[in-house]
């Protein structure tokens, strides 16, 4: 996490780690002779869901005004609410979901392969890399 700090800043990790749904103070790394064991953590939801939120005001819904006999049940209170509901819903589906998980775990062992060869000049005939994810 170090070096992911001195490379890409505070900022730059926190946007890794919500992109891929792993903390990377939970990734642990050690080389034993000619093995680099490397350990990946469960994904899981890290932030909220990315919805730009400014985008949903009055002039995105399509309402009717209260008319003289009907009034329209539909207010621009409930459709924030409505829009919550949806972002929470969002969060537990994801957090449950354990394809996406395994999904996202996957995809940080494929990017932190491609970290350690490119950060570390490693001779792949001399080093391999063994992986532990965790189930």
């Amino acid at each position: 996490k170090e070096f992911m700090n001195r490379k890409f800043g505070k900022h730059g990790i926190q946007m890794w780690e919500y992109a891929n749904g792993i903390d990377l103070s939970e990734v642990k790394m050690e080389v034993v002779d000619n093995q680099i064991n490397v350990f990946v953590p469960k994904a899981k939801v890290i932030g909220e869901p990315d919805v730009d939120k400014s985008q949903f005001n009055e002039e995105c819904f399509v309402e009717n005004k209260d008319g003289l006999i009907n009034k329209n049940p539909i207010t621009l209170d409930d459709s924030s609410k409505a829009f919550q509901e949806a972002q929470d819903n969002m969060k537990e589906y994801s957090s449950n979901d354990e394809n996406i998980l395994n999904q996202a775990q996957i995809r940080a062992q494929l990017i932190l392969e491609e970290m350690i060869k490119n950060v570390v000049p490693i001779d792949e005939s001399k080093y391999s890399i063994n992986w532990e994810l965790e189930k």
